[in-house]
């Protein structure tokens, strides 16, 4: 299982380390919160084109404001903060890689994103990879950064 405590710093969360966070006001982009089974998601879309899922690592996606701007000049970037990041709490049912993977899976359901391109970094390809096992249906390409 993992540990959120141990594995996942809090210094990750933009709440607690302001220095993380990237000024996106510029990118045209949208910022929302869905809801999946209950659980609050921060998504950040940008640009225009093919839908990409992005799914960051634990770095935060505080990190990588210029790798999206350079995606979201070819792609329409949909990019979810994991359960935990940004301005969500980690709920109590999620404890495990499989759990985020799925929660994944019904965003993409909720998007109506069928056969599209799927992009993780470090914990995002470990959260992609387990995805594509899960429901290969929903995934056209995976990339593993």
């Amino acid at each position: 299982a993992l540990d959120w405590e141990r594995d996942i710093p809090d210094c990750l969360n933009v709440r607690t380390c302001p220095n993380l966070a990237y000024d996106t006001a510029s990118w045209g982009n949208h910022m929302e919160t869905l809801d999946v089974r209950g659980t609050p998601v921060e998504v950040q879309t940008m640009g225009s084109g093919p839908p990409l899922v992005y799914l960051h690592s634990e770095q935060f996606i505080a990190r990588t404001g210029p790798f999206l701007e350079a995606l979201a000049a070819r792609f329409r970037v949909i990019a979810p903060r994991m359960p935990g990041f940004g301005a969500t709490k980690l709920p109590s049912d999620i404890r495990t890689v499989d759990d985020l993977a799925y929660l994944h899976l019904d965003l993409l359901q909720k998007l109506d994103l069928k056969h599209t391109t799927v992009v993780g970094a470090s914990l995002g390809g470990w959260v992609a990879l387990e995805m594509a096992v899960r429901n290969t249906s929903s995934i056209a390409r995976l990339a593993l950064i």
